[in-house]
C-alpha cells in the first residue's frame, strides 16, 4: 500500500506553490513571480497548451532563454503531461528542425526575440500545429510576418486555471533533454518524474542543504542538464532561482550583490576571470556556497575563491543521461592529486572505476584513485531511455573508453554511464 503522493514534479509544485505561495520562486532581469504566481500561469498555460494541441505523453519544444517566462512555459507543458524539450538556442534552424523531426514535438514556445529562428524551424519541420510567442525581457525581433497562434504571458489572462490535469506517474517520462549534439544531431535523453524529484533529492548533498530563503543565480542554456541543476533542485525546495538571459560577468556580479544570491556556479575559467575583474561595489558577503564543473580547477584559483568569495566550494561532474551531478567533491577533500577527483557519488548513488586496458569484460572495482581510468556511475535520477532510439538506448549508455562496453551494463539496476577518461576519483 503506498502512502502519501506519488514522487512527480506536478505534485512536488503543488506542495511548494502550497507551503511557500508568497516566497519568491523565479526571478530575472523584469519580472519577479512568487509560488503562487508561478502557480497561477503555469496551468493557465497547461490550459492553453491543450487548446493548441499540446498533449500527455508528447514533447512540447521550448526555443527560450533562462526567464521567468520560460519557466511559465516549462512548468504548464509539465503539469499538462507533456515533455517539455528546450532547444539549443545557438543552434541554426536546419538543425533545430532535424532535432524536431526526430523528437516529434507539434507545438513550438519560442521568445520573441528569437522570431527569425522560429520561423525557420517551422518552414523546415511543418509538423507543427502551433506556435506560442513568448515575452521575456529581452527586445522582440519581429519580422511581421510570422504569425503566432497565442502570446504569453499576454493570453494567459484568458484562460481558466481550474481545467482538469493529468496525474501522471512517478516513472512516466517528465522531460526530454537534449546532448550536445558534437558528434551528430542532438539525442533526446528521456527523464522520468520520479528520476528528475530523485534529481532533487540528491542535490541536498551537492548544495549542502536548501532552505526557501537560498537563491541561486543561473546563467546557463536552458537546454543544458546543468542548467536543470542549477534551478530545479531549489524549485523543489521553496527557493528561489536568479535567471540570466544573457551571460555578461559585470551583469552576473550585479545580480549576486542586488538578489543576495548563495548559490553560483560557473567553470573555473570564469570564476577566474571573475577573480581578476575587480568589479566595482561587487559584494559577495551572502554567497554560501560556490561550484564549478566541466573543467579541471587549479589550486590558487581555488584559495583565492575560498579567501574571496566563499570558503564552501564544491566541484560536480555528471551528464545528460544522469541528471546532471552525479558525484562531487569539497574543497577541503582538493588536495595534492584530489584537485582533479570526481569525488565521491552523491547521496543512493554508486560509483565504480573502469579500467580501459582490462581484458573484456571489462572489470569494474570500487572507486579508489586511479591513474588511466574512467568513473562508472549509476544513480536513481538516471534517464532510462533515448527517444524515439530504443535500441541504441543502453549502448549510449555503456560505451567505455576506447569503444569498450561495460558488460556489466544488464546486471546494474538502471543506467550506468562513463565519461571523461583520465579523470581520478
Amino acid at each position: 500500500m503506498s502512502i502519501g503522493l506519488p514522487l512527480t514534479i506536478p505534485n512536488s509544485f503543488a506542495r511548494a506553490a502550497r507551503w511557500f505561495g508568497d516566497g519568491e520562486a523565479v526571478v530575472d532581469s523584469a519580472t519577479r513571480l512568487t509560488y503562487a504566481e508561478l502557480d497561477l500561469l503555469s496551468r493557465r498555460a497547461a490550459a492553453l497548451f491543450a487548446s493548441l494541441g499540446a498533449s500527455a505523453g508528447e514533447p512540447l519544444a521550448l526555443l527560450c532563454p533562462p526567464s521567468a517566462i520560460y519557466l511559465v512555459a516549462w512548468s504548464g507543458a509539465v503539469r499538462l503531461g507533456a515533455l517539455p524539450m528546450a532547444l539549443h538556442t545557438r543552434e541554426s534552424a536546419t538543425t533545430l528542425a532535424a532535432v524536431c523531426r526526430k523528437m516529434g514535438p507539434r507545438l513550438l514556445v519560442y521568445d520573441a526575440s528569437m522570431e527569425d529562428l522560429a520561423a525557420g524551424i517551422a518552414a523546415a519541420y511543418p509538423h507543427l500545429t502551433a506556435c506560442v510567442e513568448a515575452l521575456s525581457a529581452v527586445p522582440p525581433k519581429r519580422s511581421g510576418t510570422f504569425a503566432p497562434a497565442a502570446c504569453i504571458p499576454r493570453d494567459l489572462k484568458e484562460e481558466r486555471s481550474d481545467v482538469p490535469l493529468p496525474s501522471p506517474g512517478e516513472n512516466d517520462p517528465a522531460v526530454i533533454v537534449l546532448s550536445s549534439g558534437t558528434t551528430s544531431v542532438p539525442k533526446g535523453v528521456v527523464h522520468t518524474h520520479r528520476g528528475f524529484i530523485e534529481n532533487a533529492r540528491s542535490n541536498l548533498h551537492l548544495y549542502q542543504g536548501l532552505l526557501p530563503r537560498d537563491r541561486s543565480v543561473v546563467p546557463l542554456s536552458t537546454a543544458f542538464i546543468g542548467c536543470y541543476n542549477g534551478w530545479f533542485p531549489f524549485l523543489n525546495a521553496g527557493a528561489c532561482t536568479i535567471f540570466m538571459e544573457h551571460f555578461d560577468l559585470g551583469d552576473l556580479v550585479q545580480r549576486v550583490t542586488k538578489e543576495r544570491a548563495t548559490h553560483v556556479f560557473l567553470t573555473p575559467t570564469l570564476w577566474r576571470r571573475l577573480l581578476n575583474s575587480d568589479e566595482p561595489g561587487a559584494d559577495f558577503s551572502s554567497v554560501r556556497l560556490i561550484g564549478f564543473a566541466a573543467e579541471p580547477m587549479d589550486a590558487p584559483t581555488l584559495k583565492r575563491l575560498r579567501e574571496k568569495i566563499s570558503p564552501n566550494v564544491v566541484q560536480m561532474y555528471g551528464s545528460t543521461e544522469l541528471g546532471a551531478a552525479g558525484s562531487c567533491i569539497t574543497a577541503d577533500e582538493m588536495i595534492g592529486d584530489r584537485l582533479i577527483s570526481v569525488g565521491r557519488p552523491l547521496l543512493n548513488g554508486d560509483l565504480r572505476v573502469v579500467v580501459p586496458e582490462a581484458v573484456r569484460p571489462m572489470k569494474c572495482r570500487p572507486a579508489r584513485s586511479a591513474k588511466f581510468s574512467s568513473p562508472v556511475l549509476r544513480s536513481p535520477p538516471a534517464s532510462g531511455a533515448i527517444r524515439r532510439r530504443p535500441p541504441r538506448t543502453l549502448s549510449s549508455m555503456a560505451i567505455g573508453a576506447g569503444g569498450a562496453r561495460a558488460t556489466s551494463a544488464a546486471s546494474m539496476p538502471g543506467a550506468i554511464f562513463i565519461w571523461k577518461a583520465g579523470a581520478t576519483t
